[in-house]
């Protein structure tokens, strides 16, 4: 039998959600039981570090506010988190954190005021003021809606850590900067030899996951619909193929969401919100990355904005933000295909899952 802490990160402003929402996960005879809350406003963003003893949350407060960071510490055998600290992240709309390499910092994407905020991280997981705040301005214009300034969606290292690379979904493009050693108290990158990665316009790159061999990237077009795939080598990307969420381009609108890769690199899942409301499965070249379309399955609520393969690769969690249902999908490891299992629980406004085996 296979147990899960479930943390779900919400969006709490105009909703019932209160926070993050501690469920316990059962998938085999299945059961889904909220166990626990901690308050927060808009925690939309959530993510572990390397030891998994501390979670951190982002407070996407409104485009006319300074959202902020929190970090908190995780009791294992519970799934209790108690908070640590909190600051503010210099910038609107915090959508996105991770850990740099060695722990050192947290690198948070403020997406409406575009800004990258470098956010210090002590050994007990105490938060300080950022000791760099990066702003990109511009905007691409290609579509006005989204795309009148800069949109900072996603940083998160390279596998080979010697990188950071930033997504700029406001710019049709990523940035990528060297990392360095983090042993002192200054921001951990070195600005002055930024490099810029230029996608095709209009494409709103929203984030990239690497395959487990660390030689392909995967970038999300949110507003095209498209997957990217690029080479990877010594810092080097170069643009190699891209494929449609859906069958082709129409008047139908895309809205990708988030990005998955198997554990053995034989299959990438895509989630399209907009007005498909889909998971896409794709069939990945061991030796080339080269993606081929298996399978598109409706997620039997609406505005898939994130979603988890277990720990295990035997299920498919998806958070369905616009209709507050969390569905479960059985994930056949051989074919990589998905079948719908049944609905777990109704949260207003998920945002994001984070899975946590439950130790034994």
């Amino acid at each position: 039998m296979t147990h899960y802490h479930l943390l779900l990160g919400t969006y709490t402003s105009g909703s019932s959600s209160k926070g993050i929402h501690h469920f316990r996960l059962e998938c085999a005879p299945f059961q889904c039981r909220e166990w626990a809350l901690t308050p927060a406003d808009n925690p939309s963003y959530l993510a572990l570090d390397e030891e998994g003893e501390r979670v951190y949350a982002t407070h996407e407060i409104g485009a006319d506010r300074e959202g902020w960071v929190s970090s908190y510490r995780l009791e294992a055998h519970t799934g209790m988190l108690q908070v640590i600290s909190t600051v503010p992240t210099k910038g609107s709309d915090p959508c996105h954190v991770a850990v740099s390499p060695q722990g050192r910092f947290l690198f948070v994407s403020n997406y409406s005021s575009g800004s990258l905020a470098v956010v210090p991280c002590d050994r007990h997981g105490q938060l300080h003021d950022p000791v760099a705040v990066i702003t990109y301005g511009g905007g691409s214009g290609a579509q006005p809606e989204r795309q009148q300034g800069a949109h900072v969606h996603f940083a998160a290292a390279t596998p080979d850590r010697r990188y950071l690379l930033v997504c700029d979904l406001g710019n049709d493009c990523m940035y990528r900067y060297p990392l360095l050693d983090e042993s002192g108290d200054g921001c951990p990158l070195a600005l002055d030899k930024m490099q810029r990665i230029e996608l095709p316009r209009g494409s709103g790159p929203r984030q990239v996951k690497f395959s487990p061999c660390g030689r392909f990237a995967y970038v999300m077009g949110e507003l095209d619909g498209c997957i990217y795939l690029f080479d990877y080598q010594d810092g080097d990307l170069r643009l190699r193929q891209y494929v449609l969420l859906a069958e082709a381009w129409g008047e139908q609108e895309h809205g990708g969401g988030e990005l998955a890769i198997s554990a053995d690199g034989r299959f990438l899942y895509a989630s399209n919100r907009g007005d498909f409301d889909e998971i896409a499965v794709f069939a990945l070249d061991g030796g080339q990355g080269t993606m081929r379309r298996i399978q598109r399955l409706k997620t039997e609520g609406v505005m898939p904005r994130h979603f988890e393969i277990t720990p295990d690769g035997g299920y498919v969690l998806v958070c369905n933000q616009g209709s507050g249902t969390l569905q479960l999908f059985d994930r056949d490891e051989h074919s990589g295909y998905l079948t719908h299992m049944q609905q777990c629980a109704f949260v207003d406004q998920p945002a994001c899952a984070l899975l946590l085996p439950l130790p034994h």
